[in-house]
């Protein structure tokens, strides 16, 4: 039988949903951002998603394929399982007509965690520093979230809010508004900025931004895993409120149906939270 990663990675997710609930998205990983050993790069969009699943097992987030591994002088051990992750490859043909296609189509690698690897020694790959926040938590997911604010404000077309008192915050976009619930009525600064972050994806779907054309479950997809997607690489500690149950069994159903529809909403996301993430953490996160 043909192996078909489409399906491969829609089952693998949809058996999370109907396990694991709302609690689908795993905790974010201690260590900071899953990056390449080689470029230190992050890796997006599904691939940061399953290693947030794959990589629980592990205390580090530094990845690489074994031949990478190997550049470093480093060999992956006996028995050791490689993490399936995916690209995108291209295949150009021109038609009789001269005109030239491009179709884009889904490959895939196995790379190997820093845990998985010794030296000639037998030493370890040295762990990276796991970031500590000189005035705690809250106040840098506060200040992280400032800056998110102060990048949409920076926009083309600038983020316009306001903060209402209570009620669900929301974007309006007939008006290209957005409408934050005051941090005073939230027990958690997390959830406040988780809240802030899933609107803010909202809204960089209007035309004159991303142009996202969804109705409004896959919109919810696409806003809160952007929301993640965002907060993770910005430092921001996980949010665990439940926002999404109305709509879990619907994704689930979707899924189903079609084995892209994941694929193309966690692509999505992960463009909402570029778009969002400030300059100075997307410098740091894509420097090689």
């Amino acid at each position: 039988m043909k192996f078909d990663l489409y399906k491969q990675l829609t089952d693998e997710l949809v058996e999370r949903m109907e396990g694991l609930g709302t609690d689908w998205i795993p905790a974010y990983p201690r260590g900071g951002v899953h990056r390449n050993v080689i470029s230190d790069k992050p890796y997006r969009g599904i691939n940061m998603l399953r290693l947030w699943i794959h990589g629980q097992k592990f205390g580090q987030t530094i990845w690489g394929t074994f031949k990478q591994w190997s550049q470093l002088g480093y060999s992956v051990t006996k028995g050791s399982k490689g993490t399936m992750i995916v690209y995108y490859g291209e295949v150009k043909k021109e038609e009789p007509n001269g005109e030239e296609h491009v179709r884009m189509f889904l490959r895939y690698s196995k790379i190997f965690n820093a845990d998985q690897v010794r030296d000639a020694d037998g030493n370890e790959y040295p762990a990276p520093n796991i970031p500590v926040y000189e005035h705690g938590q809250d106040e840098h997911d506060l200040a992280m979230f400032d800056e998110i604010i102060g990048k949409a404000q920076d926009d083309q077309h600038p983020l316009t809010y306001e903060e209402i008192p209570a009620g669900p915050p929301h974007y309006v976009p007939g008006t290209d508004i957005v409408r934050f619930v005051k941090l005073s009525s939230y027990k958690r600064v997390v959830d406040y900025v988780h809240d802030g972050c899933h609107e803010l994806a909202h809204w960089t779907g209007a035309k004159h931004r991303l142009n996202r054309e969804m109705d409004y479950a896959e919109e919810e997809l696409v806003a809160e895993l952007a929301a993640h997607f965002l907060a993770h690489q910005a430092g921001i500690s996980k949010s665990t409120q439940d926002s999404t149950a109305m709509y879990l069994n619907h994704w689930i159903e979707q899924a189903k149906r079609d084995k892209s529809y994941l694929m193309r909403h966690i692509s999505a996301a992960a463009k909402a939270a570029d778009y969002l993430l400030p300059e100075e953490v997307a410098a740091e996160e894509l420097a090689a």
